[in-house]
């Protein structure tokens, strides 16, 4: 019964395994048009094709700018950097925040798709400490010297205005309880132009994201594989050479180390019961 059970295990893997080659055949082009923006590639797919990439783009016609998809969030893509990974995006729903001055501002943080493959940054942001108003620890004295921000129901805000002394800056792990931090778009200020004074003036829903491809998932993508993360987050990375299909990296050889365990595993099962 033991070798049975297993074998359904082994099965279901080899098919996993099985399903990851064939979808390394999908038709996923190395560079697609995407109107404005010109000639897009890895790490972005068109949303025609959602088995691709991480990140979505729909450049429809009968829309002014490309939408990109970063986590569920849409972002207007109005600019391509010709040299480096980077496109400037803005968000709509924060730009309507901000316009009215709302603590809704506060939801829109940004968080991005970072994977063994592809980290993703903000080129331009500004690192907000959320608090809990009912907290009984002494918020003051972590944020001694910090700007605060407290008309918002609930909690208060505490940052760092730009071009200021940060040498007393706390480190994200070593938050009291009861705060988190969060990112927004700043608003760039030339070294001529005074920091504003008003909290609101500092952010923008304009930011530009930018990209880094790790190595092996940059020398894969050139041999015209794919890259992709299993479900603990372990580079997989599908490589094609003229007529027969591979794995690559380490991650991947795990997978194989683990598909002969499960094969051998099943086989000394079997003739257990066997002898039985």
């Amino acid at each position: 019964m033991a070798a049975a059970c297993f074998s359904v295990m082994f099965f279901m893997f080899h098919m996993l395994i099985l399903n990851l080659v064939k979808g390394e055949s999908k038709s996923c082009p190395k560079e697609f048009n995407c109107g404005r923006l010109g000639n897009m590639s890895y790490p972005f797919s068109e949303v025609k094709k959602p088995d691709c990439e991480l990140s979505k783009i729909d450049y429809a016609d009968t829309l002014l700018y490309p939408e990109v998809e970063l986590c569920g969030v849409s972002y207007n893509a109005y600019k391509k950097w010709p040299w480096v990974n980077g496109i400037d995006l803005s968000d709509s729903i924060l730009e309507g925040y901000l316009a009215n001055r709302s603590c809704k501002s506060l939801e829109r943080n940004l968080s991005f798709p970072n994977s063994p493959s592809v980290s993703f940054g903000v080129y331009n942001n500004i690192t907000l400490f959320k608090c809990l108003n009912d907290s009984s620890e002494k918020i003051g004295d972590y944020f001694r010297r910090y700007e605060n921000y407290s008309n918002c129901d609930g909690f208060s805000l505490y940052y760092h205005k730009p071009r200021t002394d940060r040498n007393h800056s706390i480190p994200a792990g070593d938050l009291p309880a009861n705060c988190w931090f969060i990112q927004l778009p700043l608003k760039f200020h030339s070294s001529s132009e005074s920091i504003p004074t008003d909290f609101f003036d500092l952010l923008t829903s304009n930011f530009t994201l930018d990209w880094g491809v790790s190595k092996d998932c940059s020398n894969c993508l050139r041999r015209e594989g794919q890259c992709q993360s299993d479900i603990k987050k372990q580079l997989l990375l599908l490589q094609s050479s003229s007529s027969n299909k591979k794995f690559g990296t380490d991650s991947t050889h795990r997978l194989q180390f683990f598909l002969h365990w499960n094969l051998d595993f099943a086989l000394l099962l079997q003739k257990k019961d066997f002898l039985a």
